[in-house]
């Protein structure tokens, strides 16, 4: 049975020609190949995920660590600057014979120059068995409920920060000595330190690139962010 030019044979039935048959088979093999390439590709972009999301969580998780030492070391830094400038105040042969009065009016009268001298939010002199004698916090003179947390100080173990009415505070205590540290008598203690408020942690976070917040009972006492953000901050636990 003959084929006739237009690829038909003489009953009628049709065929490919040699062209449209190689035509079939380069795009079969196309398609093929990027079958291929697409599986291979996608295999290799779901190997490489898991390492990728790991190193970026670690590399996260290291400059959040690295923030937040930042941020614990100023403001030690901070609390260790207050207490060599405390350490000082107690030093001043003034300040010892103000203390030497034992005379509750003129220790009060006389304290106001060295709370401004210090320019710190909270300024308080005590006796040597711990009795308030004059007391400043956050711009003026503090009453007797504010006088009777700080003499709580002397109660026991104290750390860096205390709690009032006012707010947070870190704070310093110094005694303060007739004679030599190792052979003379306390005459008192001065008692400074600075309000850690929301505008004090701003300017740590902003330093330290950590939102933060000071925490004491479950009880948030300052913070960096502005409330109700939902945000979660870097808490720090007041003991």
């Amino acid at each position: 049975m003959a084929e006739t030019e237009s690829g038909r044979h003489s009953d009628g039935s049709t065929v490919l020609s040699g062209g449209n048959q190689g035509l079939r088979t380069r795009l079969l093999l196309i398609l093929a190949t990027a079958l291929i390439i697409s599986g291979t590709t996608l295999v290799s972009l779901l190997a490489i995920r898991r390492p990728i999301e790991n190193l970026v969580i670690r590399n996260i998780s290291s400059d959040l660590v690295h923030s937040v030492a930042t941020f614990e070391s100023m403001q030690s830094q901070q609390l260790a600057d207050l207490d060599r400038e405390n350490a000082l105040l107690a030093d001043l042969p003034s300040l010892k014979a103000l203390m030497t009065t034992s005379d509750r009016r003129t220790i009060e009268d006389g304290a106001v120059e060295f709370w401004k001298v210090s320019g710190e939010d909270l300024f308080a002199l005590a006796d040597g068995n711990g009795k308030i004698m004059a007391a400043f916090v956050s711009g003026s003179a503090a009453d007797q409920g504010i006088r009777d947390e700080l003499q709580s100080l002397f109660a026991g173990a104290h750390g860096t920060y205390t709690i009032n009415r006012k707010g947070l505070f870190g704070f310093s205590m110094r005694p303060l000595y007739f004679g030599s540290q190792t052979e003379g008598t306390i005459l008192g203690y001065v008692i400074s330190g600075f309000a850690i408020d929301h505008k004090a942690v701003q300017q740590l976070s902003r330093a330290t690139n950590v939102e933060a917040a000071f925490e004491s009972n479950g009880h948030i006492l300052a913070s960096s962010l502005t409330p109700n953000l939902g945000i979660e901050p870097c808490n720090i636990l007041i003991s």
